[in-house]
């Protein structure tokens, strides 16, 4: 898919400011609006993808931001685990009622979630691999259309840290219950 030299500039302006995050490395494909973040000295983050997924709106183009972990699980149980309105983990399945508990209990990871404004957090945990995918409302891009506008939804570095510090959270969660190795 071919993207506007505009959408182009903002996803780079993104990929300069992640750069500037210590103990952080990324290798982009600017082109294809994705990048993969290593994480040095952070475990159980190792690294994660960034990339937007353009969505078509009426008279506008919308490019959400999206960060994609996946470890490998440990699990013999499937499930889907999200993160809904009130900033509280859910899940139709009872079997993970203990790590939705842990999860919803810890303070920092719940005080962290209040500070960001996140379109979707999910977890989806499989006997083969745990996939976190967390979206948050800054670094997307909106298109419009007409007027011809791009606006860039431009994060701060707090907001970039505590999107890493979140998914760290989550992750050393998803350890302590015993779901990543």
């Amino acid at each position: 898919m071919k993207h506007s030299p505009k959408v182009i500039e903002k996803f780079d302006c993104l990929t300069q400011l992640l750069q500037e995050i210590p103990d952080i490395s990324i290798a982009t494909a600017s082109q294809a609006l994705s990048g993969q973040i290593s994480v040095q000295h952070h475990s159980p983050l190792l690294s994660t993808q960034y990339f937007f997924r353009c969505c078509n709106r009426f008279w506008s183009k919308n490019y959400d931001l999206l960060y994609r972990c996946k470890l490998p699980s440990v699990s013999l149980l499937s499930a889907e685990i999200v993160l809904d309105k009130n900033n509280q983990f859910s899940s139709a399945q009872h079997e993970i009622f203990p790590l939705l508990q842990l999860l919803n209990t810890n303070l920092l990871l719940t005080d962290i979630l209040k500070a960001v404004d996140l379109r979707q957090l999910n977890i989806k945990i499989s006997p083969e691999e745990i996939t976190l995918e967390l979206s948050p409302m800054v670094g997307s891009i909106v298109q419009l259309l007409l007027p011809p506008l791009t606006y860039f939804i431009k994060p701060t570095q707090q907001e970039l840290v505590a999107i890493f510090q979140i998914l760290q959270l989550v992750l050393a969660t998803l350890r302590q219950a015993g779901f990543v190795a």
